[in-house]
């Protein structure tokens, strides 16, 4: 997948790492982690994971069920 927001995603990560690593000690840190973390969630949801399962002929990701796990939203 290419386009703005597949380049965004792994190009925010090591923001997000930094915000981690600092947000134990610094909660304006951990607040644009929470932020940015969320967002990535949003976008990987409403858009990447969607049209992921159209372009499949609407057979999910195998690794979508597992992203999910990890990010909290098992019971999608």
């Amino acid at each position: 997948m290419t386009g703005p927001i597949a380049n965004y995603l792994p190009e925010d990560h090591p923001r997000l790492e930094d915000l981690l690593t600092r947000g134990a000690a610094d909660p304006a840190a951990h607040a644009e982690f929470r932020r940015g973390l969320l967002r990535q969630i949003g976008m990987e949801e409403r858009l990447l994971l969607p049209a992921a399962q159209r372009a499949r002929g609407g057979e999910p990701l195998e690794a979508a069920a597992r992203l999910r796990l990890d990010q909290g939203l098992s019971n999608t």
